[in-house]
């Protein structure tokens, strides 16, 4: 990921960059799945809160 941003801030393009992470590397690396629990966590709490 390094090389990457890397080459984006020397080349200003990942165009000739080979060697991209997967879709499922950058979703771990961003954190996303912290972000899901945060969502189902606020949302079971929106619920909650809707019913009264």
């Amino acid at each position: 990921m390094r090389a990457c941003f890397q080459q984006l801030r020397e080349q200003k393009t990942t165009v000739e960059f080979k060697e991209m992470v997967s879709f499922p590397e950058f979703k771990n690396f961003i954190g996303v799945s912290k972000y899901q629990q945060l969502e189902h966590k606020f949302n079971a709490r929106m619920e909650e809160n809707h019913g009264r």
